[in-house]
């Protein structure tokens, strides 16, 4: 399991911690990114020792560029279970791969994340949900479902170029302008 972003609270590192406590011995958890709260890693070192599983979480520390998407490409699964995240561009990364990514409910990443179709919306305290859905992952890689959302994910980022998003913000601000204009 892979997941990337700076060491901060909200992003609850927690639930991916916690739900490898339930799978089996071989999946590993990799946490790629700065240490920008040291008491929360200290925290979460400690909740590592007590669930046992000292050796399986591996802080990569600052990964980018190409390896950086090596590992998105060759994760069992992505995963961003934050309490609160806007657009999530790690998502979107993780999508150009063909990853398939575990976001948390009620948050942003559902605009660019449906169940079932290109990933899977869990609640982020369902860690038993989360950890079910890892092991789907692990025991049926080529499950149709599973083959399926890794095309809709590398298809549908092809359609999310910086050109075009730029262009879709330009188009709203001249809709905004003329607008703004009519009623002067």
């Amino acid at each position: 399991m892979l997941q990337i972003g700076r060491l901060d609270r909200h992003k609850n590192y927690e639930a991916a911690i916690q739900s490898l406590a339930l799978l089996p011995e071989k999946v590993k958890l990799v946490i790629v990114g700065p240490d920008e709260d040291q008491e929360y890693k200290t925290e979460l070192l400690q909740l590592i020792e007590n669930s046992g599983l000292t050796g399986r979480v591996i802080f990569a520390g600052v990964i980018n560029g190409v390896d950086k998407f090596y590992l998105l490409k060759h994760a069992l699964a992505y995963i961003h279970m934050a309490h609160s995240e806007g657009f999530g561009m790690v998502v979107q990364e993780a999508m150009s791969q063909g990853a398939i990514c575990l976001i948390s409910k009620g948050t942003g990443l559902e605009e660019i994340v449906k169940d079932k179709i290109n990933g899977y919306a869990l609640a982020k305290e369902n860690i038993a949900g989360i950890a079910e859905t890892i092991k789907f992952i692990l025991e049926n890689p080529e499950a149709g479902e599973l083959k399926k959302i890794r095309q809709n994910n590398i298809n549908s980022v092809k359609s999310r170029t910086w050109e075009k998003i730029a262009a879709s913000i330009e188009n709203l601000f001249n809709r905004a302008i003329i607008r703004n204009q009519k009623t002067l």
